[in-house]
């Protein structure tokens, strides 16, 4: 045998010892980990979310994708930590979350607002029409908006004692509801419709006067938002969002006789649009199975089973899906456009289902409480519900929003 064979032989021997060493230490740390994190949070749910986490580390290893597989193990490994934070929170932390979702997503639909409007032109903001604003992706912008909502509803209940001229968070919920409105997110829209109802017929949260202006606020908006779309790129424009923010603001004073005959108004208006081309019932009536982009969502969910029926139990590793899909699916999609399969797809059937156990503890660990907390519930639930038709939760921000509520709960 040659010198230059035996020193390869060596190398090639000293970097797998190499290697060995590296997985033995990470085994070593993430059991001490494993025991420290369960003897502390000795929750299910904690524990679920730590193998969950591990598991994500793991298909670094074995993955089809290895630079995929690192970046989205570092992505994951951000959820148990945001987990424990919302568990830990005290009340006047909450607080300073809500706010700053609340601020952050008005600052995001004025964003989308001046693009649309023309006022400016702010690079990736407006797509076809369409807010996307900072997230560059209007669905998950809609989502958002819908968070600023359900906060700015939580602290308008709580200053119902608070003696002010205008009302600071009647503008927000108006300011957010345009911006969600005027990202023709069709999934947004249906799951913002039914946590609507369940909060008005429900007793858990707002009392009558507070559900008389929220009916008040979302007509305005709404009545606002199909005037915006006729009016783009004009003064217009600006003189219809200005005008409805005043009258939002001054709202608390308005009294439920001038609710209701203002909302049955505005019904009627909103009713009369509907005689007319506007790009937003354009939006409402192609609500369907039928639509394009469902029938292709449709595809990535058949291929990603194929997918996840070839690896079942420890999936293709994180971000498998990403080189598999054209395979699996005949086209290239990053995402599969459901988190679930996502997740089955990158870590099998047995990661996915440590998922489940998190989700599942928590909300009996809610419904338990006596106290409970359901706005903080609502933005779990509906980051959730649209995280099954969409990519929220490949948006870092969104992700940590959903976990740290999650503890919150």
């Amino acid at each position: 045998m040659k010198v230059s064979e035996i020193r390869m032989l060596l190398s090639t021997s000293k970097k797998n010892e190499k290697r060995q060493k590296i997985k033995t230490s990470i085994g070593k740390v993430i059991i001490i980990l494993f025991f420290i994190i369960a003897s502390i949070f000795q929750g299910l749910a904690v524990i679920s979310l730590f193998v969950f986490t591990v598991l994500y580390i793991l298909s670094i290893f074995y993955g089809v994708n290895k630079d995929g597989a690192m970046r989205e193990a570092l992505r994951v490994m951000a959820f148990l930590p945001a987990f424990i934070i919302g568990m830990l929170y005290n009340q006047n932390q909450k607080e300073w979350v809500n706010q700053g979702i609340i601020l952050s997503g008005i600052v995001v639909s004025l964003i989308g607002l001046i693009t649309l409007s023309g006022l400016a032109n702010i690079d990736g903001t407006l797509y076809q029409g369409r807010i996307q604003s900072t997230f560059h992706y209007a669905n998950v912008t809609a989502i958002y908006l819908m968070m600023g909502i359900i906060l700015s509803l939580k602290a308008m209940e709580k200053d119902k004692h608070t003696v002010c001229i205008l009302h600071w968070h009647s503008l927000c919920i108006y300011l957010l509801t345009c911006g969600l409105i005027l990202t023709y997110s069709r999934g947004v829209w249906i799951i913002f419709t039914l946590m609507n109802i369940f909060l008005l017929l429900s007793n858990k949260v707002l009392d009558k006067l507070h559900k008389g202006r929220y009916i008040f606020l979302l007509l305005l908006a709404s009545m606002a938002s199909f005037l915006m779309v006729s009016t783009a790129h004009s003064k217009w424009f600006w003189m219809i969002l200005v005008v409805g923010a005043a009258i939002s603001m001054i709202s608390k004073h308005l009294g439920k006789w001038i609710y209701a005959v203002g909302s049955i108004g505005m019904t009627v208006g909103i009713i009369a649009a509907f005689f007319y081309k506007n790009e937003i019932l354009d939006r409402i009536t192609d609500i369907s199975f039928g639509a394009t982009e469902w029938k292709a969502r449709i595809l990535y969910y058949k291929g990603a089973l194929k997918l996840i029926a070839d690896y079942p139990f420890f999936g293709a590793g994180a971000m498998g899906w990403a080189d598999l899909c054209e395979k699996y699916a005949g086209d290239y999609v990053k995402y599969v456009h459901n988190y679930l399969i996502q997740v089955s797809s990158d870590i099998g059937i047995i990661g996915v289902a440590f998922l489940i156990i998190f989700i599942t503890s928590i909300f009996i660990k809610f419904f338990k409480n006596k106290k409970k907390d359901w706005y903080a519930f609502f933005i779990v639930v509906s980051i959730l519900i649209h995280s099954l038709i969409d990519v929220d939760m490949h948006f870092q921000l969104i992700a940590v929003i959903f976990f740290i509520y999650s503890g919150i709960l």
